[in-house]
């Protein structure tokens, strides 16, 4: 299992859920956007691959 975790307003992190499709949305970066299974995938998706999967679902 992964987490990710952010720093919360309050000073303190936080678990950081995945939206409905298992993606992670980064705090910091606006947009960004991590489908978390790419991480363990065997082979990695190409870029191209990533690009369309992450334009698909945005």
């Amino acid at each position: 299992m992964t987490a990710f975790i952010q720093l919360g307003e309050d000073g303190r992190y936080h678990p950081a859920p995945l939206d409905a499709d298992g993606f992670y949305h980064s705090a910091q970066l606006p947009g960004f956007r991590l489908r978390v299974a790419w991480l363990w995938q065997r082979p990695l998706p190409t870029l191209d691959e990533v690009e369309r999967e992450t334009s698909r679902s945005a």
